[in-house]
């Protein structure tokens, strides 16, 4: 049992949500950006929009999902790299 106040995730946890959070709407501004609704980035990337949708809303990682996805929204690994 927790003590009250404390937070029901670990710290970790809470880490990767902001991450996953972040890096959802990094993808979605740089679709957005590249000025491809979600049905066109998706079939440029050869992908379901579903797919495309999960990514955008955080619900989905798949680092061979994002290798296909990356290419058509202009983002790099070196552009990843870079996010801090």
């Amino acid at each position: 049992m927790k003590a009250p106040g404390l937070p029901k995730k670990g710290f970790q946890a809470q880490r990767l949500d902001v991450s996953r959070d972040f890096f959802s709407s990094f993808m979605k501004s740089a679709r957005e950006k590249a000025g491809l609704t979600v049905e066109m980035a998706a079939i440029l990337a050869g992908i379901e929009q579903e797919q495309w949708l999960e990514v955008e809303a955080g619900e989905h990682f798949d680092p061979d999902l994002m290798k296909l996805m990356m290419p058509v929204i202009g983002i790099t690994d070196a552009d990843l790299a870079g996010i801090r």
